[in-house]
């Protein structure tokens, strides 16, 4: 004989799973939120290293022109105030000699590697403003990381009179360094150099 199961038992078991599911749910979206907020984390942990790398290597580049423009001067003196002593300001409207150097260069005879500056098509104002990939930079003040990330240079100089190798008379070398970042904004790193003065 079959006995009927009390309906205060059913009402129970059907509870139970109910609530069963609802945890499950519950559960589900919590893993979930998790899930998400790792991602989000990682994601922006791997874009801060990459902006710091691109940052390092702007830097790098930026190192490497003030090496090259140091070596420049020692080596050859009175060639580098007449070629690089440029009597004009970064910081006016005028025509600058904007410019990067050939970090190869072994001296003013190397026929292979320019000594001499590769001169940027920019004036001071449009310089100032100039965007990444645009026709205004010389290809050749145009470097390449591993990565792919393209460095534009510019170096422009603030003479204060035209004979600048005087003690009182020094050259400030503006080098700006540009790219775009991952994040596919503009970005630039600027370090000023002197020459001369005391």
């Amino acid at each position: 004989m079959i006995r009927k199961i009390p309906e205060r038992f059913t009402k129970l078991v059907r509870r139970q799973t109910g609530d069963t599911i609802v945890e499950v749910l519950i559960a589900i979206a919590v893993a979930a939120f998790a899930i998400g907020t790792s991602y989000a984390i990682a994601n922006k942990s791997i874009q801060r290293a990459i902006t710091a790398r691109e940052r390092n290597e702007a830097t790098n580049s930026i190192q490497s022109q003030i090496s090259a423009l140091k070596f420049r001067e020692k080596f050859d003196p009175a060639g580098f105030n007449s070629t690089f002593g440029v009597p004009t300001s970064f910081a006016g409207t005028g025509t600058a000699r904007h410019f990067c150097l050939n970090t190869q260069s072994s001296g003013p005879t190397d026929t292979v590697n320019q000594w001499g500056p590769y001169i940027n098509n920019v004036n001071d104002t449009s310089a100032n403003t100039l965007s990444v990939g645009s026709s205004g930079y010389f290809d050749k003040c145009r470097t390449t990381s591993a990565n792919g990330t393209d460095y534009y240079i510019d170096i422009s100089a603030m003479v204060t009179t035209a004979s600048r190798s005087t003690a009182n008379n020094p050259t400030v070398y503006r080098v700006i360094v540009r790219w775009i970042s991952v994040s596919g904004a503009l970005q630039q790193s600027i370090i000023y150099y002197r020459i001369g003065g005391v």
